[in-house]
């Protein structure tokens, strides 16, 4: 008779348990073996990279920036500028490729379920419909790695969704919350470099873009506060921290700001203190960009967010139980909400009060498209009050033109040819940007994918009361507030990843499918 112990089972043979992808039996398997808490760090710790990436490969190119005084005709310039900005891009294709392979990691892994998250398709939209208009475009080149600084083709548009695939990865709440946090930390860096390129005293050690805004050709100007052989100047020193302009910077501390308030409304006591502290910094860094969509995220983040801790405070005292945390929050995210808010208004008041105040949306357009990348046509700043108008009135005729499949990503000598012709590149609203360059189909395309997240964000927030998970209050303001002043501003390589990653994490939380009772209490309403 044989011995018991000498009898084989597979069961303890830890060789056998292993399963191959390829039939090998090295290590190259450790994928299909990796467990799930394994899969959930891998696609955790690869999110921060990724974020960190994108946010580091932009300080090459500010450090590049130079202001010169001479009587050149471009007085701004910046050391390889083009180069440094494709650097940028090029780092962002590949974290967002990388993203898109880790992406795959978690559908081998189950924690992602493409099967139950058929609105993906959205995103095969949105790449096919841009590929068309690049095919389609008078300069396939151009419409494939973007125009100059700009460098927004259809190669970056890769990148943004690969943004959107890391941020899905992150179904661990553990994992959502420090990618948020590094946002956070982002923002804050950002918003103090803003605050003291703001200062005209630090003006000759930190290097600025627009410390001095173009206002026009030199016969057509009668004051300014600086002259060259051609144009006229005035000093503004408006904040761009590390991101590309103003403009970008806004975007980024929308983001930033809403996700570092609800640390402070939700957070223990050292993280609403460093929170808070963060939220002022970047509110006042947002009034610093002297742009009107900066001002316009802060606003419409605070007041998001004092909606929601309203609506949760009434929600958990209906509840009366407490959190999965072991805590209720009762009143204090209210009370942290509103105090941050008066922060925010005091600051503003402060710099209104000492004439600092300013609001340079034309002269700060004109000194990116016209002075920074040389692109836009009869460059002046004569309607400051009408820029917006004149932009989308501009870039309705260009869609006219070809409202289908648009001109191509970053087509912007297309853009000047087409009906009356574009002033500068962008018409300072993304939505209608997007349907310029990549037609209608584009259009509804992003717009599905905005309808789409705004709708799980407000699931995720209803399903998150009671819960010690509040990051949804968050993701939902940081979207929403993107998605506001995105109607004011422009897509950038400095700032859209973000957007698309916030996309990715309220995409997270039903990326195995919604769960089953929310599923049967939508049937039976």
């Amino acid at each position: 008779m044989a011995k018991k112990g000498a009898t084989y089972s597979a069961k303890s043979d830890r060789h056998a348990e292993h399963k191959h992808l390829f039939g090998s039996g090295g290590k190259s398997d450790f994928i299909i073996n990796m467990t799930a808490q394994g899969a959930q760090k891998l696609c955790g710790v690869y999110s921060i990279i990724a974020i960190l990436l994108v946010a580091l490969s932009s300080i090459p190119y500010y450090i590049a920036k130079a202001v010169e005084s001479g009587d050149e005709y471009n007085m701004l310039n910046s050391a390889d500028g083009q180069t440094l900005a494709f650097l940028i891009m090029t780092l962002l294709v590949a974290a967002g490729f990388i993203g898109m392979l880790v992406f795959m990691v978690a559908c081998v892994k189950k924690e992602i379920v493409v099967g139950k998250n058929k609105a993906l398709w959205l995103f095969a939209g949105v790449l096919i419909s841009a590929l068309i208009s690049t095919l389609a475009a008078d300069d396939i080149g151009t419409a494939f790695f973007g125009y100059l600084d700009r460098a927004e083709g259809f190669i970056t548009i890769i990148g943004y969704i690969g943004f959107f695939a890391v941020g899905m990865t992150l179904t661990n709440a553990v994992y959502r919350r420090r990618a948020a946090n590094t946002v956070v930390v982002i923002g804050s860096a950002n918003a103090l470099m803003g605050i003291l390129q703001s200062i005209p005293a630090l003006a000759k050690w930190i290097p600025g873009y627009y410390n001095y805004l173009f206002i026009d050709y030199i016969n057509n100007v009668s004051k300014a506060e600086y002259f060259n052989r051609y144009a006229g100047y005035d000093a503004s020193y408006a904040a761009d921290g590390f991101t590309c302009s103003p403009f970008a910077l806004g975007a980024l501390l929308t983001i930033a700001f809403a996700l570092a308030l609800n640390n402070a409304a939700y957070g223990n006591f050292i993280g609403r203190v460093l929170n808070t502290a963060a939220c002022a910094l970047m509110a006042g860094a947002a009034i610093a960009t002297q742009t009107f969509p900066a001002m316009l995220g802060i606003a419409v983040v605070l007041l998001t967010a004092f909606i929601l801790a309203i609506v949760g405070a009434v929600k958990e005292k209906q509840a009366d139980t407490e959190s999965e945390g072991g805590k209720k929050f009762g009143k204090a995210p209210v009370l942290m909400v509103l105090l941050c808010g008066v922060i925010s208004a005091a600051i503003f008041g402060g710099i209104f009060a000492t004439d600092n105040f300013r609001m340079r949306n034309e002269h700060i357009m004109y000194t990116d498209s016209f002075e920074r990348l040389g692109i836009a046509y009869g460059a002046h700043s004569a309607h400051e009050d009408g820029i917006y108008p004149t932009l989308w009135y501009e870039g309705a005729l260009t869609f006219e033109n070809s409202p289908v499949i648009g001109v191509g990503p970053d087509n912007w000598a297309t853009m000047w040819n087409s009906g009356e012709g574009m002033e500068i590149d962008r018409t300072y609203n993304e939505y209608l940007d997007t349907a310029v360059t990549r037609g209608v189909l584009g259009l509804a395309f992003y717009a599905a994918v905005i309808i789409v997240t705004l709708i799980k964000a407000a699931r995720i927030f209803r399903r998150t009361f009671g819960k010690a998970d509040k990051l949804a209050a968050g993701l939902f303001t940081a979207f929403l507030a993107y998605a506001v002043q995105a109607f004011f501003n422009i897509s950038a390589l400095c700032s859209t990843p973000f957007f698309y990653l916030v996309i990715g994490i309220i995409w997270s939380y039903d990326a195995k499918g919604r769960p089953l009772d929310e599923i049967k209490k939508g049937s039976e309403k």
